[in-house]
């Protein structure tokens, strides 16, 4: 993002296109994934159930166990399913009031293969249940995303990332610590300064703790 689109104040569509097609792109292949499982235990079913017609004998139990693998990665498609199904209604209102601990959590579930990938393994502490906030859906999840793939490019190593949210103040603070290491200045600098506009959108900004070398995206919440 180049210092001509900041000063314009207009997100580029390109931009956000390529933010819901990597989404997108996550939430398929972990799709793909369930349907292996499923695929792969449905053949097992077929190899039982041509054993059985010669003859051999198989415990109900086998049957249970195998029914309840494909069972359960049911009910994974169908969680998977729904964040994809949120994800696409996020562009329908500009402004809209949701729960930040529910919205964090299903980024945090659509780029955890992306950052276990990468070595991130993402800790949400929820402090308070239900936080709601007022703003544009669809910017907050393109921020915190960009804000989970700058830590997952900036480690070296396995590592642990720990969110957590406070609101004080009509002011939302989400905090992104690592749990070794820290992240470098200037490499920040060049994330805030790509995420600028984003940032306008929502009413945010981010805090550098220099001392701990941690961040925290604040928003204010006064979209009313």
């Amino acid at each position: 993002m180049n210092d001509s689109k900041i000063s314009s104040n207009i997100f580029p569509l390109e931009d956000s296109l390529k933010f819901s097609g990597r989404v997108t792109a996550s939430i398929s292949h972990d799709l793909k994934n369930v349907l292996a499982i499923i695929n792969e235990n449905a053949g097992l079913l077929q190899d039982l159930s041509l054993m059985m017609q010669e003859g051999l004998f198989l415990s109900p139990q086998k049957l249970n166990v195998i029914a309840n693998k494909i069972e359960n990665q049911v009910s994974r498609a169908n969680d998977i399913i729904s964040r994809l199904n949120q994800f696409a209604h996020s562009v329908d209102e500009d402004i809209r009031e949701f729960d930040v601990v529910q919205v964090i959590e299903c980024m945090i579930k659509i780029f955890d293969r992306i950052g276990r990938a990468k070595g991130l393994n993402i800790e949400l502490i929820k402090q308070i249940e239900l936080i709601k906030i007022k703003t544009n859906l669809f910017y907050f999840q393109f921020i915190i995303w960009d804000c989970l793939d700058f830590i997952a490019k900036s480690i070296n190593k396995e590592n642990i990332l720990i969110l957590s949210v406070n609101f004080t103040d009509n002011i939302f603070y989400i905090n992104f610590i690592l749990k070794s290491g820290s992240f470098e200045e200037e490499s920040f600098n060049a994330f805030f300064n790509n995420e600028k506009i984003i940032l306008e959108k929502i009413m945010g900004d981010f805090i550098f703790n220099i001392r701990e070398k941690s961040f925290i995206l604040a928003i204010k919440n006064s979209h009313n």
